[in-house]
């Protein structure tokens, strides 16, 4: 099949965890031989090099607020003139719109996936002739209703929170009205999409981990490591209440290692954290910990890092909304809610893990990876047909 996948960044570069959820997806469609045009914005010039032929930057843009300079005012007003959220507006633009007319007026085009609820605008454009798929990588009202209640905001944070939610929540319910296939990554996910005005199957994707286990010896040079995009909120909070909560806790004498953008911040409040900032190589990172910690204490969808995590072959310490999308996990995971619990399970994890332990986590990781491809499949052969008139025809006459 010829597939056009339209995404808000291009996913290569796998700098967040929703771009690593989007390039596993991407991978594994090609990989069962289909053909996959990617479209999205990059956040800087660098960027614009692809990493697949097949991968086309709609325009440069910075997309995180703090970065954008004065353009979040315009897209608070398209957000407001438009009725849209403002994450959804952020990526608005008449230049991917005629981007995505032009190349379905060539022909080539079996199916559309749109890739977020955030580009939901998007499906608005289509022929009413184009097979559509949803991903949607969480429950994004839910998300933003738990941030508007959270104690301490300001009122006017509670009210933008709780606007963006009512938003979001419209997009998504009509994308799922829209889309003959809605792809979620979690059963939560799924059956909250089920309940509302669905116009084709709602498919659960067990997402497989990003990378496969780390097999070679990695010499140990920290005791506890935490990965993460710290400018997403969910995951700040999270990094805030384990060195608020869960470090004090811990034996002076451990080294705790954080790594990913955003944080830097830590160097001047908590000198005994050995932050790294950026990371080139995660895996390798993750790996060189006794024990990893993921501190999750909100959020939607499914913890790619969890899975990231899983695959250095470290052990884990993780909270259960960490574990949200992971049914059973392998031994190599505990799960500890509270921080006396999550310090305790942090110490009794700096031990290697037993071979018997990592057979049974690579037997897991295989079990999954296969059962992704199969509903992966399963979906694909569910959007392969056609609604009547052919798409560059129903394109040009629109």
């Amino acid at each position: 099949m010829n597939i056009l996948f339209l995404t808000t960044v291009l996913p290569a570069a796998r700098s967040m965890g929703s771009e690593v959820a989007s390039q596993i997806v991407i991978d594994a469609l090609r990989a069962l031989g289909h053909r996959v045009r990617v479209l999205g914005y990059v956040r800087s010039p660098p960027e614009l090099v692809p990493a697949h032929p097949d991968d086309r930057a709609v325009a440069v843009r910075a997309i995180e607020t703090r970065d954008a300079g004065f353009r979040p005012l315009g897209w608070f007003a398209t957000a407001l003139a438009r009725r849209l959220p403002y994450s959804a507006a952020k990526y608005c633009s008449r230049r991917f719109v005629d981007t995505v007319r032009t190349l379905l007026a060539s022909g080539d085009t079996d199916v559309v996936v749109i890739d977020h609820a955030q580009l939901a605008w998007l499906s608005r454009t289509l022929p009413s002739a184009c097979p559509v798929i949803f991903i949607a990588h969480n429950v994004e009202q839910e998300m933003y209703a738990s941030l508007a209640r959270q104690p301490g905001r300001r009122l006017w944070s509670r009210a933008a929170y709780r606007r963006e939610s009512r938003r979001i929540a419209a997009l998504e319910r009509e994308m799922t009205a829209r889309a003959d296939e809605t792809w979620v990554f979690t059963e939560h996910d799924a059956m909250a999409f089920r309940a509302w005005d669905s116009g084709g199957e709602v498919r659960t994707l067990a997402l497989p981990a990003p990378s496969a286990i780390r097999t070679e010896g990695v010499a140990k040079s920290c005791d506890v490591a935490l990965i993460g995009s710290w400018t997403w909120q969910a995951n700040l909070d999270g990094l805030r209440w384990f060195l608020e909560f869960v470090l004090p806790l811990l034996p002076a004498h451990l080294h705790v290692a954080v790594a990913g953008r955003g944080a830097e911040w830590i160097r001047s409040a908590y000198p005994r954290i050995d932050y790294r900032g950026f990371v080139p190589d995660a895996q390798e990172f993750l790996a060189a910990a006794h024990a990893i910690a993921i501190p999750t204490l909100s959020g939607g969808g499914i913890q790619i890092k969890t899975l990231d995590a899983m695959a250095s072959g470290s052990r884990i310490v993780a909270t259960p909304p960490a574990l949200r999308g992971i049914a059973d996990a392998p031994s190599s995971v505990v799960i500890a809610e509270g921080a006396e619990a999550f310090a305790r399970a942090l110490v009794d994890s700096l031990t290697p893990l037993p071979e018997s332990a990592m057979r049974q986590l690579g037997g897991w990781m295989n079990m999954r990876a296969t059962a992704f491809q199969r509903a992966l499949s399963a979906g694909l052969c569910a959007c392969g047909h056609t609604r009547g008139t052919p798409l560059a025809q129903a394109v040009t006459q629109q």
